[in-house]
């Protein structure tokens, strides 16, 4: 009888200690759910890097084939105008002129 209590004692000492172990441990809960935690953050910044390269190769495809396209860039970030039009500049504007397209 004595045999069994021990065995029975040493069996909840090795459960409490293998529990103690699943919540505090280094390979336990909290270790999991920051791996967790992790794992959705990063799903979350491949799926914005994947947007923005599915936007780049559109762009990328409009620059090589459409001219359209390619005239409107133009214009808007450099500032280019076509020789029959006048570009008026307030002092309130937005656009910034590059150095070197005033004449």
């Amino acid at each position: 009888m004595l045999v069994k209590r021990i065995l029975l004692a040493l069996s909840v000492l090795l459960n409490l200690a293998l529990i103690t172990y699943l919540f505090v441990g280094d390979n336990g809960l909290g270790n999991y759910q920051a791996l967790k935690a992790d794992t959705y953050a990063f799903t979350q910044q491949q799926n914005k890097l994947d947007e923005k390269a599915y936007q780049l190769s559109h762009e990328i495809r409009l620059l090589q084939s459409d001219s359209e396209y390619i005239e409107k860039i133009i214009r808007a970030r450099l500032g280019f105008v076509k020789s029959n039009e006048i570009l008026y500049i307030f002092p309130d504007s937005k656009i910034k002129i590059p150095v070197g397209v005033r004449e």
